[in-house]
């Protein structure tokens, strides 16, 4: 795997624009709290209140595992494209 990756093209990843990654993010973290949005987003955040870090990631997840498989595919996609 690491050479696949080591040898990968550049020139033809796929570009990202932050509407693409506003669009696809957007509904994983819509039932978040502001709590365990600044939790997803600050590790001093998490280390200060664990029990809402903990249902952050579970909501978030649990949104990701409830898409339907095509989006799903695409979210994937454009998550691990981003910064």
């Amino acid at each position: 795997m690491y050479r696949v990756v080591d040898e990968a093209d550049n020139s033809r990843a796929i570009k990202i624009s932050d509407e693409q990654v506003g669009a696809a993010i957007g509904p994983l973290l819509a039932s978040l709290s502001d709590g365990e949005l600044a939790a997803m987003e600050s590790k001093a955040a998490r280390d200060k209140d664990i029990e809402v870090a903990c249902s952050a990631a579970v909501k978030y997840l649990g949104a990701l595992s409830r898409l339907p498989l095509s989006t799903k595919a695409r979210t994937f996609r454009i998550v691990n494209s981003s910064n």
